[in-house]
């Protein structure tokens, strides 16, 4: 992992210094992508790659680098079910600035050995609703969750809503009352409990299916 500690120390320096941090900014399908270097946001401090595996009716291996804000770095895994449609694994690895250009980990497998768990599920792109299914849940995914955004990409507005068992870091950080930079829309619900606007500050997910979605329009 790139999560060294002369990596957080370097994070700990862009903070308390003030300094703003660049990061290479690219989106492809397969392993790697290269792009250019770009300024981060004030609250952003570190730089990232996600990988992300799908199965199922989306099935897509892509990678994303970007800025990312360090709190995501410690969790580097996360899923989810969404039933018939498939699985999702993200895995997270951070660097800074130019060591984003060094080896990406390779991600392990998706685990799918079911927990026990059971949750609705269902996955939809450009439609505000979809027909559920009861998934068996696999690996850590134990929570029930619905996730939902609209938004605009190169002038083409889409939407998408996601039903299934999520690992906790999913929507372990959804809260307050700010909406996502790249999305109108986007709530978060864990089993019962009422929704929770998803703020800027951590869209982890949301970045992940802006690249999917963004992806198939361009391609």
């Amino acid at each position: 992992m790139m999560q060294t500690l002369p990596t957080i120390c370097l994070w700990a320096t862009f903070i308390a210094t003030g300094v703003s941090l660049s990061c290479e900014n690219c989106l492809d399908f397969g392993h790697t992508c290269e792009g250019l270097l770009e300024p981060c946001s004030s609250d952003e401090d570190a730089c990232g790659i996600m990988q992300v595996k799908i199965s199922g009716v989306l099935e897509t291996e892509f990678v994303m680098k970007t800025c990312l804000h360090s709190r995501d770095c410690y969790e580097p895994l996360s899923s989810m079910d969404f039933g018939m449609a498939g699985q999702l694994l993200v895995q997270t690895t951070c660097c800074m600035e130019n060591e984003c250009e060094e080896f990406i980990p390779p991600l392990p497998p998706i685990n799918t050995s079911p927990n026990g768990k059971k949750c609705p599920a269902c996955l939809a792109v450009n439609s505000f609703q979809c027909k559920d299914i009861v998934a068996e849940c696999t690996g850590d995914n134990n929570y029930c969750a619905e996730l939902t955004a609209t938004g605009n990409f190169d002038n083409v507005s889409v939407h998408f809503v996601l039903k299934g068992c999520m690992s906790h870091d999913v929507c372990k950080d959804v809260h307050g009352d700010s909406s996502s930079d790249l999305f109108d829309i986007a709530s978060c619900v864990i089993s019962s409990k009422a929704p929770s606007t998803v703020p800027g500050s951590s869209q982890l997910f949301l970045q992940i299916f802006s690249g999917l979605l963004l992806l198939q329009i361009l391609k």
